[in-house]
């Protein structure tokens, strides 16, 4: 990538086998296309990654997609057991199809379904970074309404700090 400006690289998104592909890796596959072709910072810190990881069904156990972050690609397969040795050792988030739906559409953060254990992530320490990074480019980028509610939120902190701090002081003179 040596002379390219990062700002305007593509990350193609490629699902294998698509003629036999579940509606999980179809919808995800679809999902990190539009995503990344709307943001090109995105798509250039997808470049950047590098990694694999599953993605999960949590109503059926037997639905899991492979995502593999390498190259300046993504790559989706199906996976045929993913309790095996070789993708238990790969960090992994599961998701029921509302919730996975919520996170595509923007509706929900990732970090808001993860609290509200709506969204599982497996993770070991090492490769909590990577899973978070994921994450981030999953996000679907602020809208004006989440924009003006942190906003407010960050607003009545500041107040709230201060009428505190203010409180203590008019308290201890």
């Amino acid at each position: 990538m040596v002379g390219q400006d990062l700002t305007t690289a593509s990350c193609p998104v490629v699902l294998h086998h698509p003629e036999r592909a579940s509606g999980l890796a179809d919808l995800l596959q679809q999902f990190l296309q539009q995503n990344l072709a709307a943001s090109p910072k995105k798509a250039a810190r997808a470049a950047r990654l590098q990694g694999e990881m599953l993605f999960r069904s949590a109503e059926d156990p037997g639905v899991c997609v492979r995502i593999c972050f390498a190259h300046g690609a993504i790559e989706l397969c199906d996976v045929g057991d993913p309790d095996d040795a070789e993708h238990a050792r790969l960090p992994s988030i599961t998701s029921d199809f509302v919730s996975t739906s919520r996170l595509t559409t923007g509706q929900s953060s990732p970090l808001a379904l993860l609290l509200r254990r709506r969204v599982r992530a497996h993770a070991t320490v090492w490769q909590a970074r990577f899973l978070w990074r994921v994450l981030e480019v999953m996000r679907l980028d602020d809208t004006p309404a989440r924009v003006r509610r942190t906003w407010l939120l960050r607003a009545a902190a500041v107040v709230g700090g201060a009428a505190l701090v203010y409180g203590i002081v008019w308290y201890l003179w």
